[in-house]
């Protein structure tokens, strides 16, 4: 019994070690997402109200993309820290209807400065109705697309990057689509 006596203590010191990780790991989490969110939250604020400002037309651009940008960073931090946090019920909510072409129009601008700094010509080819509204989580959509467009741009060193986005088939409940890179 005294086999079975250490393997148990043994056991205790490895759940306690585990509850003490898991302590760290939560208070970590709670101070980076102040951290983080903090500084991105005074960028949106700020834009928005530099938006109510008299700007020029290539400024209003600038701040338009600042707009964008700002809040698709911070509902990204949002999403990785709800995750790390484990809450799953924020992540699996965030479905929304919005329009597709609109969407990725915004996404798009965001890289207007990336494509001409490398010297790179982009070509989007949308083939799908523009008025189309999409019922999917925007957050996760954005991602994707922001993830894909920065890896093509960094591993792409002359020539052009091509984005396709079209439909592949209509139902009457359902719009399946196809993205491409």
């Amino acid at each position: 019994t005294t086999k079975y006596h250490d393997k148990e203590d043994e056991l205790m010191r490895e759940l306690d070690r585990q509850d003490e990780y898991l302590k760290s790991k939560d208070l970590f989490i709670a101070n980076l997402s102040h951290e983080v969110r903090t500084p991105i939250n005074i960028i949106v604020g700020m834009t928005y109200f530099l938006k109510d400002t008299l700007l020029d037309e290539k400024q209003l651009e600038y701040v338009n993309k600042l707009d964008d940008a700002s809040n698709l960073l911070l509902e990204m931090v949002n999403g990785i820290l709800d995750l790390s946090d484990n809450k799953m019920t924020s992540t699996l909510a965030a479905k929304s209807d919005f329009n597709l072409k609109k969407f990725i129009d915004g996404i798009l601008e965001i890289f207007d400065e990336k494509f001409a700094a490398k010297d790179l010509k982009f070509y989007p080819n949308l083939d799908f109705d523009y008025n189309i509204n999409i019922y999917a989580d925007k957050t996760r959509l954005g991602q994707v697309f922001v993830n894909l467009l920065e890896n093509a741009i960094k591993y792409t060193d002359k020539g052009f990057i091509e984005l396709d986005a079209r439909k592949i088939e209509e139902t009457n409940v359902s719009y399946r689509l196809q993205f491409c890179v």
